[in-house]
């Protein structure tokens, strides 16, 4: 399963607990302010997001908050394994290599997260396609190197499948 979250500068966050454990894409497609950014991380991490992979200008910072309010949980402790959130940053690759990796790669040491990947965007007003989804994330996912599916809803299901 999949879900698409647009998420910007302002606005409330959404409760996506239940969604727990997950991986994440944050597909940064404008900046935010730090304060943002850091109330952004912190819902990631406390919503059980346990592996953040982000892309688009600015990425690594997106690594280095994602890993402070992991620590920042734990009162600046040791973060039990199962509660580690790994986290990678992918200026360098391509939107589709990215989906590939959180497929093929992107995984846990300690806690299988089968269930859902979840995609979100720092939204800049694209303009969404039927799926509701920016048209760079979709077109990114439809070339992703999992194989040619048939439809879009499976190109989807397939980027963040495992």
């Amino acid at each position: 399963m999949i879900e698409y979250q647009p998420v910007t500068e302002v606005g409330t966050l959404p409760d996506v607990r239940a969604l727990a454990p997950y991986k994440c894409v944050v597909i940064i497609e404008s900046s935010v302010s730090v304060a943002r950014q850091v109330e952004i991380s912190r819902w990631l991490v406390d919503s059980g997001c346990l592996y953040m992979m982000a892309w688009g200008p600015g990425c690594s910072s997106w690594d280095d908050s994602v890993d402070l309010a992991n620590l920042e949980q734990f009162d600046f402790r040791d973060v039990p394994e199962d509660n580690f959130v790994m986290t990678t940053w992918h200026e360098s690759e391509s939107l589709s290599e990215v989906f590939g990796f959180s497929k093929f790669a992107a995984m846990h040491p300690s806690t299988e997260m089968q269930r859902l990947s979840y995609f979100m965007s720092m939204a800049t007003g694209r303009k969404k396609n039927s799926s509701g989804c920016s048209k760079m994330p979709n077109k990114a996912i439809e070339s992703a190197p999992v194989g040619r599916p048939t439809r879009k809803s499976d190109a989807l299901l397939l980027a963040a499948h495992r």
